[in-house]
């Protein structure tokens, strides 16, 4: 991955703090040899990636424009394992896995992500940075309770691209992505019926 765009998309500092970070270092060199891009999305305080779990090259994170460099690498560290090992659909398929299942993936990979950024947190708060005080609350959860205190914590916040809870938000993409495959079948049962009747 490119430094030099990296430094001109969020700054020197962000660079950084990604060299202070072991677990970074190792995601970056990871995401070069995916080719994964990295966008900054102006006037936000949020981040995202999109990745297909079954080939993994050309993945994309985006990272907010607004918020401390420090917050942004937390959120690419958040964002990167979602891309590098997240194992949960993007688009997932009612036959193959109910909503039941899909929710339960969707918070343990969320879970798992927030473990990881946990860590990163760790990283940097041992180098000497300034580690905002909700990480430290992960992070000492991370230590005292391991993954099912983390989970708890993600099972309660909300989730910060939609500001609704994890369950709430995994559980209305998946109602949709269901809804429109049912008017794609609607759709093609329709054509064909049209093509019978020819």
């Amino acid at each position: 991955m490119d430094r030099s765009l990296l430094e001109a998309r969020f700054g020197k500092k962000f660079v950084a703090l990604i060299d202070d970070s072991p677990l970074l270092q190792r995601d970056l060199r990871a995401l070069a040899r995916l080719k994964c891009r990295v966008r900054r999305w102006n006037g936000k305080h949020a981040a995202y990636s999109k990745t297909d779990i079954n080939d993994r090259r050309n993945a994309l994170i985006v990272i907010g424009s607004k918020g401390t460099p420090l917050d942004k690498v937390l959120q690419f560290a958040h964002e990167a394992y979602h891309v590098l090992k997240g194992f949960t659909p993007s688009y997932p398929d009612p036959k193959v896995m109910s909503r039941a299942q899909y929710l339960a993936s969707s918070i343990a990979e969320e879970t798992r992500a927030v473990m990881h950024e946990a860590r990163v947190a760790e990283e940097l708060y041992d180098k000497g940075y300034l580690v905002p005080a909700r990480h430290l609350r992960t992070l000492v959860e991370l230590h005292r309770g391991g993954y099912s205190a983390i989970k708890a914590e993600v099972e309660s916040s909300m989730a910060s691209i939609s500001n609704e809870s994890y369950r709430d938000t995994y559980g209305r993409y998946y109602d949709q992505h269901v809804a429109a495959l049912g008017r794609k079948r609607l759709h093609r049962l329709e054509a064909r019926k049209v093509v019978c009747s020819a």
